[in-house]
């Protein structure tokens, strides 16, 4: 069996060369050429899976170690009987600490305070459904948008209209891209809802970059000191607008995700899916790793020695941003999430205690 697969996929070598000849690829680099002999395929969301890719080759597996999927043309490959599995829920996790750390800096960096406000989530899937129950545990009012959600959902007593979530002083976007059918997230933030958001407003955009108007941002930034924003996620990545970077507070390369939790998930499954498509005995994953103890003055302070997410900004000052957004991205060096850091409960309050165990950490 022949598998090409994009080299940035955690573990990749080790997992899959025992399975047959494997081809590690950049994965924007992956082009009809390369897949024309492969059997399987396994490829992040930088990479396009269409027919443009695939017509002609005798690809039969598509692995996808990423948990959206609005890379890969799902009609193409149902019609030519290509099985298609992805990671959904893998880096969920990882999102969430992301949120939390970026909180953290502004509030110990920009004097941003946020548990006191309502907050709006905007989709409530694998990663907005967690961030939502974790913000409902610390005891904080919570306002979720879901239009494809039933009413018999465990957060149903939080459901909201879209203009609600927005009216809130803190909202975070959890959304899929989609370009059509019944609820189109493409632009759903545009100039309209944009205008809608409230004075002093901190506005996280962790899920995909067109979500957000980004010019129609840029425009508002320019107008709106008084707004926060963290953007993991841009238009047009990895050429992003340097003059909107320079108007956020937090400015990442899509890496909200990339946890060596979240990563080795999404391998496990991709892993997982092709052996079971290719009637192959799947081999145990071993989970080892150390937890290291945090000592901090703060909740905030815990959080940012787990992640420290300052580390992660863009800079500036690079002399080509789209070629600094493709290094720090493609050579992330991928980060614990809180569940594997501890705490001594004896050097904390209750009640702080009480934070950082919702928040995943453990109490020693």
């Amino acid at each position: 069996m022949k598998i090409v697969a994009d080299q940035a996929i955690a573990d990749v070598a080790d997992v899959f060369a025992p399975l047959g000849e494997l081809v590690l690829l950049p994965g924007r680099d992956i082009g009809p050429g390369d897949v024309r002999d492969a059997d399987a395929l396994l490829v992040r969301t930088i990479t396009r899976v269409d027919e443009t890719l695939l017509a002609g080759s005798r690809v039969q597996f598509v692995g996808s170690a990423a948990s959206g999927t609005d890379h890969i043309d799902q009609d193409y490959l149902a019609a030519h009987a290509v099985r298609c599995c992805s990671a959904p829920g893998c880096n969920a996790d990882a999102v969430v600490n992301y949120v939390m750390a970026a909180l953290a800096w502004l509030e110990l960096n920009e004097g941003v305070t946020w548990r006191d406000r309502p907050v709006g989530i905007m989709g409530a899937g694998n990663v907005g459904s967690r961030l939502a129950t974790l913000l409902l545990s610390l005891g904080m009012e919570v306002r979720v948008h879901d239009p494809f959600l039933a009413a018999n959902h465990p957060l149903a007593g939080c459901f909201a209209t879209l203009d609600d979530v927005l009216a809130c002083r803190l909202v975070s976007l959890h959304v899929p891209l989609a370009h059509d059918g019944p609820h189109p997230t493409w632009h759903v933030l545009g100039n309209y809802r944009l205008a809608q958001l409230a004075p002093e407003t901190v506005l996280i955009n962790a899920a995909r970059g067109e979500v957000v108007d980004n010019n129609a941002l840029l425009a508002l930034l320019e107008t709106r000191a008084d707004l926060t924003v963290a953007l993991d996620v841009w238009e047009f990545e990895p050429d992003i607008d340097s003059r909107l970077l320079a108007r956020v507070a937090i400015g990442t390369p899509h890496i909200a995700g990339y946890s060596l939790n979240g990563k080795r998930n999404a391998t496990r499954m991709v892993y997982e899916g092709l052996c079971e498509h290719f009637q192959l005995p799947p081999s145990a994953f071993n989970e080892k790793a150390a937890k290291p103890v945090i000592e901090a003055g703060s909740v905030s302070e815990a959080v940012l020695k787990a992640y420290p997410i300052e580390q992660d900004f863009l800079s500036l000052e690079a002399s080509d941003l789209g070629a600094e957004f493709e290094r720090r991205r493609n050579g992330y060096h991928f980060r614990r999430e809180f569940r594997d850091c501890c705490f001594k409960a004896d050097d904390w309050s209750v009640a702080d205690s009480r934070v950082l165990k919702a928040l995943g950490f453990v109490a020693q």
